[in-house]
């Protein structure tokens, strides 16, 4: 079922991080390019291990970010890419997911400024969203959709071979609720720390994650006169199938 929350902790690693990260900062955070100094959310304070949750001064209708990567993560996913064409090729890949997919993506925006260190580094602003209890019938319709449309985003991927979110399907990656200039309740993917991955075998790794919370919903939800999670199994079970095939 679809968490109601924002994403916690983003776990530990014994791998170097890039650069400096900003659990070791002090309690304000000096970037010319935001109109005040950066704090820790006040509705997200102790949220992650290793990169803070960030309000700008005293608004809190926005979440700050700063997007800082293990080194071979880095690598891996832009290269020699300079911040600002980091923050094109970002900007393409969520909003493809919400326009091309309809999978529904958090208002946002990603800035390149000096960091601490006076190093360009991007930042990833989205809008804070304010958690809404959904009815029984409403977390079954949304999860359901959702589901729905992360299969065909995965079947699309494999049959173009490019590459794709890793992340994007757990349950825990989405909160239902409102924004500041939004108050009608809506489902939003309000983790915007992307992890690009290509090739069969981490398509099948991800396909396992996503079998998991469509199996997950269908002991929720599904009954015997309508299976529509046991047909997105099948979906995603034919693809892994094929996947592993094509690497034989």
């Amino acid at each position: 079922t679809i968490a109601r929350r924002r994403r916690g902790c983003q776990g530990s690693s014994p791998r170097r991080p890039a650069r400096g990260i900003l659990s070791h900062m002090s309690k304000e955070y000096e970037v010319p390019a935001f109109k005040a100094v950066l704090r820790e959310h006040v509705d997200h304070e102790g949220q992650t291990d290793d990169r803070k949750l960030l309000q700008i001064g005293d608004d809190k209708n926005l979440v700050v970010r700063r997007m800082v990567y293990w080194e071979d993560d880095e690598k891996e996913m832009f290269g020699t890419l300079p911040p600002e064409e980091r923050a094109t090729f970002m900007t393409h890949v969520f909003s493809e997911l919400r326009d091309k997919y309809n999978i529904p993506v958090v208002p946002f925006r990603f800035v390149v400024a000096l960091d601490e260190e006076k190093q360009e580094t991007l930042f990833a602003v989205v809008d804070n969203v304010t958690p809404v209890e959904m009815t029984p019938q409403q977390n079954e319709s949304k999860t359901l959709e959702l589901l729905e449309r992360l299969v065909v985003y995965y079947e699309q991927k494999a049959e173009s071979g490019a590459p794709f979110l890793w992340d994007i399907s757990e349950d825990r990656q989405y909160v239902y609720g409102t924004t500041k200039d939004n108050q009608n309740p809506e489902l939003y993917l309000v983790d915007l720390d992307p992890h690009i991955r290509e090739g069969a075998k981490a398509l099948i790794h991800e396909l396992g994650q996503l079998r998991g919370e469509i199996t997950t919903a269908s002991w929720n939800f599904e009954s015997e006169e309508s299976r529509p999670y046991t047909k997105l199994i099948k979906r995603v079970d034919t693809l892994s199938e094929q996947l592993g095939q094509s690497k034989k």
